[in-house]
């Protein structure tokens, strides 16, 4: 084991024109900072996902790469980015992830996303990186009540799907 940390930042819609939602930029902006506070100590990877889709990202470039960019303008050396992963949707960014990182190398993982899915995060990644140590962060969500509660909601809705997926996942 290594003194390695990555960071992995999950994907969020972002624009046409690629700017990134506030989500996306809520995300950036946690991992920035969790990444200044990090390098000083240890050596520190980060890891971007979200490539394309109709209900997210309708850009010439994966989400990834604008992701990359915001988190460049925030002080992310470019040497310090791993290849970054054209997922579409959140168990797609944990083992498209497990693919990417080697685990015998790493000490701990910090995956940032928003708080509204930190449960289903933390269930799904578990599952698959039971042997590494992870650290769950919650980046701030601007949205009013009103749509943070159907965020949940949604949340709530797709953790059936997630069950049987990693159900699936440890049987093959």
């Amino acid at each position: 084991m290594t003194n390695l940390a990555v960071i992995i930042v999950l994907g969020a819609p972002n624009e046409d024109d690629g700017t990134l939602s506030p989500i996306a930029a809520e995300r950036g902006n946690l991992a920035a900072h969790i990444y200044q506070q990090l390098k000083s100590s240890k050596h520190c990877k980060v890891l971007c996902t979200g490539g394309m889709g109709e209900h997210f990202n309708r850009s010439s470039l994966p989400h990834w790469q604008w992701q990359q960019n915001h988190l460049r303008t925030l002080g992310v050396d470019q040497a310090d980015f791993l290849a970054g992963i054209s997922s579409r949707f959140t168990f797609e960014d944990a083992t498209l992830a497990l693919d990417e990182i080697d685990v015998d190398t790493v000490q701990t993982l910090h995956i940032v996303t928003s708080g509204f899915h930190l449960a289903r995060v933390a269930f799904i990644f578990d599952a698959l990186f039971d042997d590494v140590q992870r650290v769950y962060h919650g980046a701030k969500v601007p949205v009013t009540v009103d749509e943070y509660a159907h965020l949940l909601a949604h949340e709530r809705a797709v953790m059936k799907r997630e069950h049987a997926n990693v159900r699936k996942y440890q049987q093959s």
